[in-house]
């Protein structure tokens, strides 16, 4: 089945011809996922924060309401940039819980790539899968832990796909390495991750989805690793709400009076 073509792009944090994304969600689907927020309310105050959580993480896992399930295209989730590292997007914001630390983590351990060749960025209206639900409820990891795994997973295989047609080379002769593929026991034939993307613009998902890996080969995934959003934090680089530019901008003002009831 053919996917739309990835986007590669720079560094920069924030995309200069970002693509509008169609929203999907009905007028009766939210009417449902309303509903199901009230009855999920209702829940949590009878059998508690556990039941609700669980429940709250099987619905989205299921792709059912509110949410309506997330885009399964792996270049909704990711894209390869200019220097062959992969940059996630994540739709739930990151708030100071480190789910933006976690869920990288998820995707590192599928992708078999090294922990600082992964970048985050906060998800928007324009690039990113879209989160109707929102951000609430400590819901994030389980509300898209699966997806983040079965993307990654499959991002994985296609990119070793393409590395092999390359390289001319069975696939099972094809392994990750560093930012990029090479062939086993040849390190000398090897492509980065950036040309290989740069230079295919058909790419096919595979009907069957990946095999995950066993939780017991699991190296990244529970491990104590620095978080992904401090030094952007710290060195005055990241991005919030209120830093946000449009053309056309128009700014407001409270007029204060110079005296009471002036």
């Amino acid at each position: 089945m053919s996917d739309q073509s990835p986007v590669v792009r720079d560094q920069s944090p924030v995309s200069s011809s970002p693509k509008r994304r169609r929203w999907r969600v009905s007028r009766r689907g939210f009417l449902i996922g309303a509903g199901v927020t009230g009855v999920g309310l209702a829940l949590g105050v009878t059998l508690g924060k556990p039941f609700v959580h669980l429940k709250v993480a099987e619905m989205l896992d299921s792709g059912g309401a509110p949410g309506g399930g997330y885009d399964t295209s792996p270049w909704a989730w990711f894209e390869v940039l200019e220097d062959s590292r992969i940059r996630l997007f994540v739709p739930k914001v990151e708030m100071g819980q480190g789910v933006h630390t976690s869920l990288a983590q998820v995707a590192v351990e599928e992708l078999g790539i090294a922990w600082d060749d992964l970048d985050v960025m906060q998800a928007t209206t324009h690039v990113g899968p879209a989160d109707d639900f929102g951000t609430a409820g400590s819901t994030s990891v389980s509300g898209t832990y699966a997806s983040i795994r079965q993307t990654a997973a499959t991002l994985r295989e296609m990119l070793r796909a393409a590395a092999a047609e390359q390289l001319g080379q069975p696939l099972e002769n094809i392994e990750i390495d560093g930012r990029g593929f090479a062939v086993a026991g040849a390190a000398d034939q090897r492509i980065d991750l950036y040309p290989l993307v740069a230079s295919k613009r058909d790419w096919d998902v595979p009907e069957d989805p990946p095999a995950l890996k066993a939780v017991s080969d699991f190296t990244v995934i529970g491990q104590p690793l620095p978080r992904k959003d401090i030094p952007a934090k710290v060195t005055g680089q990241a991005i919030y709400g209120y830093d946000m530019r449009v053309d056309g901008m128009k700014y407001g003002a409270i007029a204060r009076p110079p005296t009471i009831e002036g």
